[in-house]
């Protein structure tokens, strides 16, 4: 999605992970936004050609934050073992 003729549609994925169907209008003074009906900003890399596309990347971004929350987890275990050593 580089070239754009306004008006246009696109997907994002909102806070709660749902697909939503927007339209764009104009693109922003910054150089990688676009603007919707009601003047929200969005940036290009948020945007996907189709409700799939956007569910795919969905699934991609919930898999790298359970891989931070593992590692989270592993810290955690780590330093609590080291506490239990010194008891």
């Amino acid at each position: 999605m580089t070239d754009r003729t306004y008006p246009f549609t696109a997907w994002v994925l909102g806070g709660t992970f749902i697909p939503k169907e927007i339209s764009l209008v104009e693109k922003s003074h910054y150089s990688e936004y676009h603007i919707d009906k009601k003047g929200k900003y969005h940036f290009e890399g948020n945007l996907f050609e189709t409700k799939e596309d956007a569910i795919k990347r969905g699934h991609e971004l919930l898999v790298d934050q359970e891989a931070r929350m593992e590692k989270a987890r592993s810290v955690i275990a780590k330093k609590r073992a080291n506490l239990e050593k010194n008891v």
